[in-house]
């Protein structure tokens, strides 16, 4: 119920924060299935970017950044991270931001019970040690 001032609020911080800078570099992107309340948002780095000699490290700093602000607004408006298709490993650090710990505890536990010896997708949404 809150995509438009979600949308608004990001595009806000994204000018306030960066200005020219991040738009120089970056396309926003949005799509998904607004009307079931889901939007999905990808950076894609300009033609310029990938043109001109901006190194790795920079372009990663960049993403960095910009997955901070972006999660920190989700987690603001009581979000997900995360839609049908499972949280992905980029975006595993971030768990905690629209996650609490019992919530991320019982997905261990079923995580677990489903595969006691660890061996589907090891490490890649849950950090736990089988």
């Amino acid at each position: 119920s809150k995509i438009t001032q979600f949308i608004e609020a990001l595009t806000e911080i994204i000018e306030q924060h960066g200005n020219e800078a991040l738009r120089d570099h970056v396309q926003f992107v949005w799509f998904g299935h607004i009307g079931d309340g889901n939007v999905h948002l990808n950076f894609i780095p300009t033609k310029a970017t990938e043109a001109n000699d901006t190194t790795l490290p920079e372009k990663n700093q960049l993403e960095k950044k910009l997955t901070h602000i972006l999660f920190s607004l989700v987690k603001k408006y009581n979000g997900s991270i995360s839609a049908e298709h499972g949280l992905g490993i980029l975006k595993k650090p971030y768990i905690n931001y629209t996650r609490k710990a019992e919530e991320v505890a019982i997905m261990n536990k079923i995580k677990s019970a489903l595969d006691p010896n660890g061996l589907m997708n090891p490490g890649k949404m849950l950090d736990k040690k089988h």
